[in-house]
């Protein structure tokens, strides 16, 4: 019983932490006065969410983050999508979205505390870059 606990916890940690990432990203969205609106759920798909940010500001998460920071935050987003769609199942999905070939389609998905660790690492260097983007100079301003 404890052991199914300490994981509930940690795959809800994980979840929250990429929700409450697409929460601010979407709301970061709404204060920018020019740029295009994004569709709903955007900010749930790393890649597109990239996209709009370079179209608003001329950088994407890929000019913020290192190759293998943004390698495991689209691993983490895309667990996130298997813990609240699929109760933790991997499916074909999961594996060609998140380049995580260490499962095959079927199995339970192991989610560590040090995963939700960083990922919060992850989500605070994203959150803070975010905080600068301004669609009017299409650069960062503030301090980064």
């Amino acid at each position: 019983m404890a052991a199914d606990t300490e994981r509930r916890l940690v795959e809800n940690a994980l979840e929250d932490l990429v929700t409450t990432f697409q929460r601010f990203a979407e709301a970061r969205s709404g204060t920018l006065s020019e740029g295009p609106k994004p569709r709903m759920n955007l900010f749930q798909t790393v890649e597109e969410a990239s996209t709009y940010w370079r179209t608003v500001s001329g950088r994407g998460y890929e000019d913020v983050l290192e190759a293998a920071e943004l390698a495991d935050f689209k691993r983490y987003v895309s667990q996130r999508h298997v813990l609240a769609h699929r109760d933790g199942i991997v499916d074909e999905r999961y594996i060609a979205s998140s380049g995580d070939n260490s499962y095959e389609v079927g199995q339970r998905l192991v989610v560590r505390g040090s995963d939700v660790t960083r990922l919060a690492d992850l989500v605070e260097k994203l959150a803070n870059w975010l905080h600068t983007v301004s669609p009017e100079t299409r650069e960062e301003v503030g301090n980064s």
